[in-house]
């Protein structure tokens, strides 16, 4: 049994991109009977902004916990939201704790990361951030997925993409994440 901890960058409780992390979940649980899911929302995470003066304190247990997740996972979906041209401030300091206690913190890790934005954007910046620090944590970046202008192209209470277009490019985002395994 593969597990896949989806982790939210959104500390938002209206997170879209929970929305968006909920669908790939479905799709990963009804394209195989080999995967087992945990969520990691950053509006639950209750981590100190990093500091070196906090570090020499100790590391916080809730971040040893995450890293014991993220650990035991054999993969991992990020779903961010974009905020200010970059991730969430929730989602970066998670990783800047993260990195000072396992510089590979996701230590070969099959990835994927999913933004969406209620703009013509789609996170697509944030994306681009957050696929380097993937590469600096030691994960294998599988593939990524952008979905613009959210509430016209999704919808909330289906879990499903209203056009075509947009539904078949994360199906095969998907697929590729499903077969990298």
């Amino acid at each position: 049994m593969k597990k896949i901890l989806t982790i939210i960058g959104s500390p938002s409780k209206t997170s879209i991109n929970k929305l968006l992390s909920d669908c790939s979940s479905n799709f990963l649980k009804n394209r195989s009977d080999n995967m087992e899911f945990e969520s990691l929302w950053l509006k639950d995470v209750n981590l100190p902004i990093f500091s070196v003066d906090l570090e020499l304190a100790g590391y916080p247990n809730e971040l040893k916990e995450i890293l014991d997740k993220i650990k035991s996972a054999d993969g991992v979906i990020f779903a961010s939201p974009e905020n200010n041209s970059t991730i969430t401030v929730a989602l970066k300091n998670l990783l800047d704790w993260l990195s000072r206690i396992d510089m590979t913190y996701l230590d070969s890790k099959k990835v994927l990361i999913l933004g969406t934005s209620t703009g013509r954007g789609g996170a697509g910046k944030s994306t681009e951030f957050l696929s380097k620090l993937v590469g600096f944590g030691k994960g294998e970046l599988i593939s990524t997925f952008n979905l613009p202008s959210f509430n016209r192209t999704f919808d909330r209470d289906t879990l499903d993409f209203i056009n075509e277009e947009d539904k078949n490019r994360f199906e095969i985002t998907m697929n590729k994440f499903n077969d990298s395994f």
